[in-house]
């Protein structure tokens, strides 16, 4: 069934030129043109023939001609028209008593472009074709009513032709790249763990640090209460309403009993910096001067 499936594709891409002409003459809808591209006398000849190909295969299912189609086949998704560009290859492989396997692939959306073509003779590779893709790219295109129904993905190749020798040491330098990025993704994956666990480990640390402190307070600020004197900076907690929140730090410049007189380092009022505010509505302050400045009148 496979063979015979090939077989019609294969007529059909050679007769692409003309079913698409009678596609135009009946009006159905536009077609793209892809190059037919002839197997040659070797896989050598092939795989020089495809090289610098552009191809533009349309994916919405209204073009009909296997060499054109972007439909979806295969458990791969591989592009029909793909298939049909590159079937020289399989017929160059069966003639080496081969089977072709597709084993590295480039994604193109919900497709998969194949870049490696192996031909399999048993568990032994007798050659690979190597693909690459430039420009990958989506474009709209007209039906035969000027509708912009249509949506080309489009491509240009590029081949190399691997010997059994030569994939073999390819697939050797891939195998150690792979294992290098591994080897990279799991230490950065190990630095990534361990820096998560030393934040965590600060974090924790800065949170028993804040609740020590929050306990500490009440007692730290009726000492320093207790026991003001001239030079102490403070933080004045009981500013009138409208100043806003602050905070208002200055130093203190002599006690009076209950009273303090001080010098604010960022307010002013009625244009002065100094006045008398109660003990009991400052508290100790050992950070910089903020850097916003009040007045009041």
């Amino acid at each position: 069934m496979r063979g015979k499936f090939q077989a019609v594709e294969g007529v059909l891409a050679n007769r692409g030129h003309l079913v698409c002409t009678l596609v135009f003459a009946i009006g159905l809808s536009a077609c793209s043109t892809n190059p037919r591209v002839e197997g040659g006398s070797s896989i050598q000849d092939f795989a020089r023939k495809l090289n610098g190909r552009s191809f533009s295969f349309e994916t919405t299912g209204k073009i009909f001609v296997p060499s054109m189609s972007g439909e979806p086949v295969m458990p791969q998704r591989i592009p029909r028209g793909l298939l049909v560009a590159i079937a020289p290859a399989m017929d160059h492989c069966k003639q080496s008593a081969g089977e072709l396997s597709y084993t590295k692939f480039q994604s193109a959306g919900e497709l998969q472009l194949p870049q490696r073509v192996v031909c399999m003779r048993g568990t032994s590779q007798a050659w690979a074709l190597e693909i690459a893709y430039l420009d990958v790219g989506t474009r709209t295109g007209e039906d035969a009513m000027g509708r912009p129904t249509l949506r080309y993905l489009t491509m240009t190749t590029r081949t190399d032709l691997l010997s059994a020798e030569a994939l073999a040491s390819r697939m050797q330098s891939e195998q150690a790249q792979a294992l290098a990025a591994e080897t990279a993704a799991t230490k950065r994956r190990e630095r990534e763990a361990a820096d998560e666990l030393e934040r965590q480990r600060i974090a924790r640390m800065q949170e028993a640090e804040a609740r020590r402190l929050a306990a500490e307070w009440p007692a730290r600020v009726a000492e320093f209460r207790s026991r003001i004197k001239p030079g102490d900076r403070f933080r004045w907690t009981s500013p009138p309403g409208a100043v806003g929140s602050g905070p208002f730090v200055g130093m203190v410049i002599r006690v009076e009993g209950k009273l303090v007189f001080v010098q604010f380092e960022n307010l002013k009022i009625g244009g002065q910096q100094t006045r008398f505010v109660r003990k009991n509505e400052i508290e100790p302050f050992d950070g910089p001067t903020p850097s916003v400045r009040f007045e009041l009148p």
